[in-house]
């Protein structure tokens, strides 16, 4: 009874091997492989996302350099833009007050021509009145030498006081 127990036992023992083996080979290997490979593709997916991270980060930091640089850029040009705005109202303001002086000068110079010209008139009418004047006043009448002298005293007189 035991040798046959035994083996019995040797057989369920060689046939539980063999059975074994063959699952080894037909499915544990093939799933383990699979999942080796799953692992790897795991994991080759992480360190791809992790550089595809890094490389975002550095794209963000080099964006945000880029947009410092611009930033300053752009203050430096409108820094430019406000100085050259200041010294084009300078020249536009000295230009007009250039055009504003000579204006005034031009107007100086034709009221003084204006003065020059109604004194003369003022003296070319005068000395008429002043002879008729004279000449009621004295009651007598001079001749044209005599009314001129006389006439040219009074515009000396009259222009010098």
């Amino acid at each position: 009874m035991i040798t046959h127990i035994d083996l019995t036992l040797i057989v369920e023992l060689v046939l539980f091997l063999i059975f074994f083996a063959l699952l080894n080979a037909v499915f544990y290997r093939p799933v383990s492989a699979v999942f080796r490979q799953r692992s790897q593709q795991i994991e080759a997916g992480q360190r791809a996302a992790e550089e595809a991270q890094r490389r975002a980060e550095e794209t963000a930091r080099e964006v945000q350099r880029q947009l410092d640089a611009a930033r300053v850029e752009a203050q430096g040009l409108l820094a430019a833009a406000n100085k050259e705005a200041g010294t084009e109202r300078q020249r536009l303001m000295d230009a007009a007050r250039q055009q504003a002086d000579a204006l005034a000068q031009q107007a100086r110079e034709v009221i003084q021509e204006e003065r020059r010209a109604a004194v003369e008139s003022v003296r070319r009418e005068a000395a008429p009145l002043a002879i008729l004047v004279a000449s009621k006043v004295t009651e007598q009448q001079l001749d044209t030498q005599a009314n001129r002298e006389l006439a040219g005293r009074t515009v000396a007189e009259a222009g010098g006081g």
